[in-house]
């Protein structure tokens, strides 16, 4: 169903410079990350679920319920030339 995630993903980019920098959210990723090249939209994590981002791409969160044991879900959205060294994420 990547087509449904595409489309509502491609809803979100439209205000991509609007979302937060990873490490804005997330204090760990400041280790690797400190600029706004990163970006997420976070529809669950960190143990919270954002209904705001969820009803945005309620399609996206439909076809996510499907995978067992699901604890985060987001997009992950790197701007050109963003690099990040290996790691491991939660």
């Amino acid at each position: 169903e990547w087509r449904a995630i595409r489309t509502e993903l491609d809803r979100v980019l439209v205000r991509k410079d609007d979302l937060p920098g990873f490490h804005e959210l997330s204090a760990d990723v400041a280790t690797i990350s400190q600029d706004r090249g990163w970006k997420t939209f976070v529809l669950c994590g960190y143990g919270f679920r954002s209904q705001a981002n969820i009803n945005q791409c309620p399609e996206t969160w439909r076809i996510c319920q499907k995978i067992p044991g699901l604890t985060t879900a987001m997009f992950s959205i790197l701007e050109p030339g963003k690099h990040l060294p290996a790691h491991r994420g939660p």
